[in-house]
């Protein structure tokens, strides 16, 4: 089974990986001089437009609904704004994924830090890509690892995450059980949520109201920065009840994440920087500590592999990275 980019959800952390992506992609417009700039990636993940709100602060007017749809829902809008406002994040670099299929990911097992990459040049002029811990109180300071050699254990490793068929069916109706529980509750997050909107707006209403009444341009300011704040506030709501509880069908989910789970090598084999990204985060939780004496150290996977991997008495265990094993029930 080959996995391509576009049947899975891909996930960005930061701009510039926003920004690689849009500019590997011949369809998206390019200026004159065809780069994608940094600014223009600022200016899509900010516009309000796209999820159908209109504002003209230099106007005085505040953010409000608009009488046309989105492109995007609200809550997802909402999201990349408070992921952009929530802190720095260390930038990607180019090569992750191209060069070094591991850079940040992989640590030193002496001293825990991430171990850096480099290229060594020989005699003929031909290059060779390497590993190395850069802490200078490691007693692996300066030592490398043929990248090779690091990339094709974890590979090994990677290969071993594949559960058995029968898994797999588990799996699937364990799924549709806890489908059907989240569908349930997500008709009480829902009631739960309108009665909040219902509440902002009974408030704003109400100042409303009052501007009707005042007869102090003081105050008058005051009841609208009231009313401004409220309505963000209904916004926020609104775009929770938009996406975080909109119902979608059980394969819309449910066949992307098997594809993964399957044989989350299918994915790391496509080759594709965001996929390999995506694979690292949804595999493990937590960096990979290797020694480059006796290799990787055991990795902390993610719940469904670490469930699957410490259940004993049932047959089921992974294999190690001296081989590739399924999980057999």
């Amino acid at each position: 089974m080959s996995i391509k980019p576009g049947e899975l959800q891909l996930r960005f952390d930061t701009q510039s990986e926003v920004q690689r992506f849009l500019q590997s992609r011949p369809e998206f417009p390019k200026p004159p001089s065809g780069e994608v700039t940094f600014e223009e990636v600022s200016r899509l993940l900010t516009q309000p437009l796209y999820a159908g709100y209109v504002e003209a602060p230099g106007w005085g007017i505040s953010r409000r609904d608009g009488r046309h749809d989105g492109l995007i829902d609200r809550g997802t809008w909402q999201k990349i704004q408070d992921r952009l406002t929530s802190g720095a994040r260390a930038p990607v670099r180019k090569n992750t994924g191209e060069v070094f299929a591991l850079r940040g990911f992989v640590l030193c097992a002496d001293c825990g830090n991430p171990l850096y990459s480099c290229q060594s040049r020989g005699k003929l002029g031909k290059r060779y890509p390497y590993y190395l811990c850069h802490t200078k109180t490691c007693p692996s300071y300066g030592k490398s690892i043929r990248r090779d050699d690091l990339e094709g254990e974890f590979e090994d490793l990677l290969k071993s995450l594949r559960p058995s068929k029968s898994v797999v069916a588990l799996v699937r109706n364990l799924f549709m059980h806890a489908w059907d529980q989240r569908r349930a509750q997500g008709a009480e997050w829902r009631k739960t949520l309108r009665r909040e909107i219902a509440k902002l707006e009974t408030r704003i209403d109400g100042f409303l109201d009052k501007i009707a009444d005042a007869t102090s341009a003081t105050a008058v300011t005051a009841y609208e920065r009231r009313i401004e704040k409220l309505e963000a506030e209904r916004q926020r709501v609104q775009g929770q009840l938009e996406t975080v509880c909109k119902p979608r069908g059980p394969a819309e989910n449910l066949e992307p994440a098997l594809a993964f789970f399957s044989n989350p090598w299918k994915v790391w084999a496509s080759g594709h920087l965001e996929l390999r990204r995506m694979v690292l985060r949804l595999a493990f939780a937590e960096r990979l500590a290797y020694c480059r004496k006796t290799g990787p150290r055991t990795p902390k996977t993610t719940l469904p592999f670490n469930m699957l991997g410490g259940v004993s008495g049932g047959g089921l265990g992974f294999g190690g990275a001296e081989g590739s094993r399924t999980l057999d029930l």
